[in-house]
């Protein structure tokens, strides 16, 4: 929400109330107006989640997705890991993060003197966890950002904090926004709202991603992370019958989305969805617009089971599209080929919509589901407890559901370490979660290489993104993360 504050005039100006402004001073009066500032500290997601932005920042470093463009010279920089200071994605990336936290810190600050309530205690809970969601976000991408609490008085010019400051905040914040918030099945209407099991869950991967950064290693946070992991599978979530209506609208909000970013079909520019326009050539098996600016790596098409639904909601080769008419029946269709007959994703589609809206749609952005939650902690046990019943428990249920085979028992802990890693890239290809992944295991140079040796990825300086060299230029206390020139090499 853009705030517009009543600049000092002329006597007669200032002597009228002006419509359509608001200080800060009335912002925080009402619940409604408190309401309104709540959503502004959501708005900056759109530069992280909408359309092609979350896959272009933290999608092409992976080793699930490419691009299947030639002509975005800043997503091909990405893909081959010849980013620059000046590319577009981590400037978004860096634009979405601090532009969420500054709005959080405005309402933190402006609700102090609000009378204290349920009401209050819920949008103090939220706020604190799109804050450390955004920190989350930050950290993982850029390392040691400035660490930011206050509005009023922030810094102007800040210099980098550490690591564990970052997730020191994160954890407290979480913590206590897990103790405001509903749970999911408490709500009514507000999908897209945090809930408890969002705070927990993401608290769980933050003690995941703790448990092997450098800064923070400790084999204790495998441990919290299992314990937090399973407090979320207590929360009543489940997992979709059928793999591809996970992603269905008509399921958002339901037991496997634990934590979605929201879209609207036909809604205002940056409301409305463009997922499945990305990844699906054009035209998409449905008849809606495709733009094909993200590819399935090959191998990963290759190693999946013929009978396994992850694999079946890909196309390679012929497909066929269907044509719709305006009230949504199939009056045609037409077999076509995938460009260079690479393999995409059809996991975002939306079979509902049809021709209706084209690449115009409602799904949404994936950001934790129950599916990942399960390989989380299956992971967190495996690490902190060795192959037992639950450390399988999790990837069992994933692979049942996806009718994969059966994973053989009695795997010895690396074994089943790397069973759970592979799980992950079948299960949530596509949805930016592998890169952090391989960064957080340190195997990030030698993966990427295995798969694609053409690349340029280096260990450490990939490790993280460039700081916009625009932020850098500003902020004489910032430094750039280590490698990283506006020229390149």
């Amino acid at each position: 929400m853009i705030l517009l504050l009543v600049m000092p005039g002329c006597e007669d100006f200032l002597e009228e109330e002006p419509l359509g402004f608001a200080s800060s001073g009335n912002l925080f009066n009402s619940e409604a107006s408190i309401t309104q500032v709540l959503y502004g500290v959501y708005d900056p997601g759109t530069l992280l989640f909408w359309r092609e932005r979350y896959p272009s920042m933290f999608g092409l470093t992976g080793d699930d997705i490419f691009t299947g463009e030639d002509t975005n010279l800043d997503r091909i920089a990405m893909d081959m890991f010849t980013m620059t200071s000046t590319n577009e994605n981590p400037s978004r990336a860096w634009s979405g993060g601090t532009s969420g936290i500054a709005r959080a810190n405005l309402l933190l600050e402006g609700i102090q003197d609000y009378p204290e309530g349920a009401f209050k205690t819920r949008i103090m809970a939220e706020t604190k966890f799109l804050r450390a969601m955004y920190y989350f976000y930050q950290v993982r991408a850029f390392g040691a950002v400035p660490l930011l609490t206050a509005y009023e008085n922030a810094e102007l010019f800040p210099s980098r904090s550490t690591i564990p400051e970052i997730y020191d905040q994160i954890i407290k914040d979480l913590k206590e926004a897990e103790q405001g918030l509903p749970g999911w099945q408490e709500i009514s209407g507000e999908k897209g709202r945090a809930t408890r099991g969002a705070a927990k869950a993401l608290l769980g991967k933050v003690y995941l991603n703790m448990a092997t950064t450098p800064e923070t290693a400790d084999p204790d946070y495998f441990n919290l992370a299992a314990s937090k992991l399973k407090e979320v599978i207590g929360e009543g979530y489940g997992l979709i019958d059928n793999y591809v209506e996970a992603f269905w609208p008509k399921n958002e909000g339901g037991k496997e989305d634990v934590w979605s970013w929201q879209f609207l079909a036909y809604a205002a520019s940056g409301k409305q969805g463009y997922i499945n326009s990305s990844f699906q050539p054009n035209p998409t098996i449905y008849d809606q617009r495709g733009f094909g600016r993200f590819t399935i790596m090959p191998y990963l098409y290759d190693i999946l089971e013929p009978q396994d639904a992850r694999k079946l909601a890909m196309i390679k080769g012929t497909y066929t599209a269907y044509t719709f008419s305006e009230s949504g029946t199939i009056v045609d269709s037409a077999a076509h080929e995938t460009p260079g007959g690479y393999p995409y994703t059809t996991k975002f589609a939306d079979p509902g919509q049809g021709k209706v809206t084209h690449n115009n749609d409602d799904t949404n952005w994936p950001i934790i589901r129950f599916a990942d939650v399960l390989l989380m902690y299956a992971e967190a046990v495996n690490e902190s407890q060795g192959p037992t019943a639950d450390a399988y428990m999790g990837i069992d249920l994933v692979r049942a559901r996806s009718n994969a085979s059966e994973l053989p028992r009695g795997l010895g802990q690396e074994a089943l370490r790397q069973a759970i890693r592979n799980e992950g890239l079948l299960e949530l290809h596509g949805e930016g979660h592998r890169w952090f992944d391989l960064v957080r295991w340190g195997i990030l140079e030698e993966r990427i290489k295995e798969v694609d040796p053409a690349t340029n990825v280096q260990w450490p300086k990939h490790r993280f993104l460039p700081i916009p060299q625009s932020e850098i230029d500003a902020n004489p206390n910032l430094e750039q993360n280590p490698g990283y020139v506006v020229s390149g090499e």
